[in-house]
């Protein structure tokens, strides 16, 4: 991060490339390509307008605002960089015996200092922020000290510190089964902002405390993974040490009490309770975070009041994934400017804990009784709903959040599957609501009363409709009519044509003469109206003739 605390510079590969992120924005400002992978980057100035980049190819970059401004190469194959600002120095720690000193003021390189015996290379360097003092950690299990303020004349190291000795015995350090040759090679080297303690990190997953007064550690924390611990920082503000290999960053204490105690006490008791532990003795354990990934390396989110990072909460962390990966830890300090909204997250989070410990409900339990708002911006989907939207393979990724019989999705990923799945779901929806509003105002008009009552049968509707006209009354023989309609017995009579009456038969004409009487009456009367129907067509065919005489 840069001394500013406004731009992440963040490392990736695939192809080799960097990319910075402006915090304020919450976005990111620029993406450039390199030539090789990356090993190390270095700030050289408030912003991202100096930076130098180690790779791989023995080739140091350094990168301006408007881009790569020049790169030189060393003689040996680049490990870790430091910048000691007092002289303006690039220290370059290298595979060889020997670590090289760029001065930026000058543009040239210095003598390198040496390593002693010659078959010993550097792996890690560090400069403390306190004092001029650089620290190398070497293959060897020692780590040598450098005055900066020494002249050239003297380019040894004026004092050395045998981490093999002083861990002989503990973890991992002495498995003849590790992966690294050496368990007891140094691999990170940090200093305390105070310039009062280091910590020197080893191959064999050890994270060794020192005073800068004594050569006897305070304290050895065990990853007991056996990983090499990549990455040491110092947090003042809650007093711990967090460490990392590749499957967790560790945080434990490396002193009583924090800078922020001390701070929020004369303020507010309950601030300060916040991060004081109840354990707070050398060593303890406060936290372990695990990744979706390998770690590969994190720091301390800062801001443009602390942007160190030594009173923040919020690690990013580097891993084998495309993306950064966050995490806030309240108990180990306070969210930056940039994102204060996680403090009313944690908070909301208490509080629905303590209302469970009061009410005695599960500690499982998500919604409830409609006051959760951490889960607001969330859909519940089931398993019926993913396949519908063919997104049944995000089960297991950390997409959904499986909840009961169901899972929860980011509402903003829902609608997005949702449109994908259902292009023409708006235009169905606006048809829907349409057609709605038609038939309410339908409803609203006065309907006309009808008239008379057909019947629907297919089968002897003449019939039907002789018995509906007659149920309709109160009489003896419109409820015989009203039982026959209503009885499934003479259902066949209305719906099968076997049961089709002939009404030309001469048994039917016998039995029924009045009916037969009635049918020949309205056969001639419909004769009648077809025929005078007839009769107005052909005046109205005169007339048109004479007219078109006429105009002739």
């Amino acid at each position: 991060q840069s001394l500013d605390g406004r731009y992440v510079i963040v490392g990736g590969t695939y192809p080799p490339r960097i990319r910075c992120y402006d915090v304020h924005d919450l976005t990111l400002k620029f993406e450039r390509y390199v030539n090789s992978n990356i090993l190390d980057i270095v700030m050289l100035g408030e912003d991202y307008g100096k930076m130098a980049i180690l790779q791989d190819d023995r080739t140091i970059a350094f990168h301006a605002h408007y881009g790569a401004h020049e790169s030189i190469r060393i003689p040996k194959f680049g490990r870790g960089m430091a910048y000691e600002s007092t002289t303006c120095e690039l220290l370059v720690a290298a595979s060889g015996s020997h670590v090289y000193r760029l001065n930026l003021e000058e543009g040239r390189f210095s003598e390198p200092w040496s390593i002693e015996p010659t078959s010993v290379a550097a792996s890690c360097i560090a400069v403390s922020q306190a004092q001029p003092l650089a620290s190398v950690g070497c293959e060897d299990g020692i780590v040598r000290f450098w005055d900066n303020r020494s002249p050239d004349s003297l380019l040894k190291p004026f004092l050395k510190l045998d981490v093999q000795a002083a861990t002989s015995g503990y973890g991992f350090a002495d498995d003849i089964h590790l992966q690294h040759r050496n368990p007891h090679e140094i691999t990170s080297i940090a200093h305390d902002p105070s310039g009062l303690y280091m910590g020197v990190g080893t191959a064999g997953g050890l994270a060794v405390l020192y005073d800068v007064r004594s050569s006897k550690p305070i304290h050895i924390k065990e990853h007991k993974h056996g990983m090499p611990i990549h990455t040491l920082k110092f947090h003042p503000g809650s007093g711990c040490v967090l460490s990392s290999d590749e499957k967790l960053i560790k945080i434990w204490k490396y002193k009583a009490t924090g800078d922020l105690v001390s701070a929020t006490a004369e303020s507010s008791s309950s601030a300060a309770d916040r991060f004081h532990n109840s354990n707070s003795a050398i060593g303890s354990v406060i936290a372990n975070v695990e990744g979706s990934g390998k770690f590969t390396n994190f720091i301390l989110g800062g801001d443009e009041k602390d942007p160190m990072g030594n009173h923040s909460g919020l690690v990013l962390c580097a891993t084998e994934q495309p993306k950064l990966e966050a995490y806030y830890i309240p108990q180990v300090g306070l969210a930056p400017s940039w994102c204060s909204f996680l403090e009313n997250v944690t908070e909301e989070l208490e509080e629905r804990d303590l209302k469970r410990e009061s009410t005695g409900a599960s500690g499982d339990l998500l919604v409830r009784d409609g006051q959760e708002t951490v889960f607001e911006n969330y859909k519940f989907v089931s398993r019926d709903d993913l396949e519908k939207l063919g997104v049944s393979d995000l089960i297991g990724t950390p997409l959904l959040k499986a909840y009961m019989h169901g899972f929860f999705m980011d509402i903003n990923l829902y609608n997005k599957v949702r449109a994908v799945a259902n292009p023409f779901e708006y235009e169905e929806y606006r048809k829907k609501k349409v057609k709605e509003r038609l038939e309410a105002k339908r409803a609203s008009r006065i309907a006309p009363k009808a008239t008379s009552t057909k019947s629907s049968s297919s089968v002897n509707p003449d019939l039907a409709e002789r018995l509906q006209t007659k149920a309709e009354s109160n009489t003896k023989s419109g409820k015989v009519a009203k039982g026959i309609l209503s009885d499934n017995r003479f259902g066949n009579l209305f719906n099968n044509p076997d049961f089709q009456i002939d009404e030309e038969d001469e048994n039917f004409k016998l039995r029924n003469p009045s009916g037969v009487a009635a049918a020949a009456t309205k056969r001639k009367r419909n004769e009648d109206m077809d025929s005078d129907d007839d009769g107005d067509d052909g005046i109205i065919s005169e007339d048109n003739r004479s007219e078109g005489l006429e105009t002739e």
